[in-house]
């Protein structure tokens, strides 16, 4: 909780000094912007157009940041930023979907949400999408389409895209086993901390 709220003080001294470089030559005006907390700055750039501040609106909603917690809001925010092409937009959207969170559940468009961040470069699209097509969310488990989505977001450095392509190579799932290769992407993704990868590559090197 805490990271979020620097984040998002961040994300409104940054929109601040936008504003105040390029569209402020009122010297009240400037003052009122300056006076107004992170919160009012997001939502206000928000109802200007500005994707990003809308999906930092939507962030403050979920999480009850400086406002009452308001999952509804937060998903009409991140909707509008969806519709600017906001890929973590659409990665929370297809979240709230998976889960039925604030929203009825439905895991066919979750999975339409994840593609569109997938599309415009999300790793954690990209990752969500292996997933589906892994586990049978909002789709059939098809393997060798689940590892097509994980390769490009294990290369971008996603640790867990990195764990799940050397869980594939581990287990001989759609490929043979290659422990090898499994020790490498496993070791990838535990040195960015991520817990399974950490427990796993342990068991792995004993059978190497």
């Amino acid at each position: 909780m805490k990271k979020a709220k620097f984040i998002l003080m961040t994300a409104a001294a940054l929109s601040l000094g936008m504003m105040v470089t390029s569209g402020c030559s009122d010297k009240k005006e400037k003052a009122q912007i300056a006076h107004q907390s992170p919160f009012e700055r997001i939502k206000a750039e928000a109802g200007k157009g500005d994707v990003k501040a809308q999906y930092d609106l939507g962030i403050c909603y979920f999480y009850g940041l400086e406002t009452a917690k308001d999952i509804n809001q937060a998903i009409i925010w991140w909707e509008r930023a969806a519709a600017g092409n906001h890929a973590p937009a659409y990665y929370q959207l297809g979240a709230c979907y998976e889960e039925g969170t604030g929203v009825i559940k439905n895991q066919y468009y979750a999975l339409y949400c994840y593609r569109q961040a997938a599309r415009l470069g999300s790793d954690h699209g990209q990752c969500a999408v292996g997933r589906c097509y892994t586990d049978g969310i909002g789709t059939m488990p098809i393997l060798s389409t689940a590892v097509i989505e994980y390769l490009p977001a294990a290369l971008n450095g996603n640790a867990e895209a990195q764990y799940n392509v050397g869980k594939f190579f581990a287990e001989g799932k759609y490929y043979p086993k290659n422990f090898a290769l499994a020790s490498f992407w496993y070791r990838e993704s535990a040195q960015k901390s991520y817990r399974k990868a950490q427990e796993d590559l342990p068991k792995l090197k004993l059978e190497l």
